[in-house]
């Protein structure tokens, strides 16, 4: 009986010393500059750029983008879909940024035909899955940073994201 218990306080210390690497480890991970948080209140752009908050301009367009998608494997049509976004901006140096944040600014049509553009390739099959907004954003930001040829743009945040 007495081995039981000790095996069993050994199994518990080690679990408990699991169970603090990893929570720790995580921590790490969310909260250190660079880290998959990007720490400090900062976002992270790429593994080797991380764009503090203060540093980021962003530009809201206005009103919401309401399109069609594309027909579905299974033949369904007429499903629209709608979003409300606005794109972020790398102001760390003002001088390099104003340039691109008067340009998306001024061409907020050529802004809302890429993001036509981005979903009307869409199926609702391909936006019920589990990390379509994750995909349509960065497809978004693929999309503005080759139109406006500038890797000043970020960030795309969606405000608003429904399927109809």
């Amino acid at each position: 009986m007495d081995k039981n218990k000790g095996m069993f306080a050994v199994i518990i210390a080690l679990l408990l010393i699991v169970i603090g690497s990893v929570g720790g480890i995580g921590f790490y991970l969310i909260s250190s500059p660079g880290g998959l948080g990007g720490g400090e209140g900062g976002i992270l752009v790429s593994a080797s750029n991380r764009v503090d908050l203060d540093d980021l301009v962003e530009i809201v367009i206005p009103d919401p983008i309401v399109t069609n998608l594309a027909s579905s494997d299974d033949g369904r049509t007429g499903n629209m879909a709608r979003v409300s976004l606005s794109i972020g901006i790398d102001n760390t140096d003002e001088r390099r940024s104003r340039d691109i944040i008067r340009v998306v600014s001024d061409n907020e049509n050529i802004v809302k035909d890429l993001v036509i553009s981005v979903i009307t390739q869409k199926t609702i099959n391909d936006l019920n899955q589990a990390n379509s907004r994750e995909v349509l954003r960065d497809e978004i930001l693929k999309a503005l940073q080759e139109e406006f040829n500038s890797n000043l743009i970020v960030r795309v945040i969606i405000h608003e994201w429904n399927k109809v």
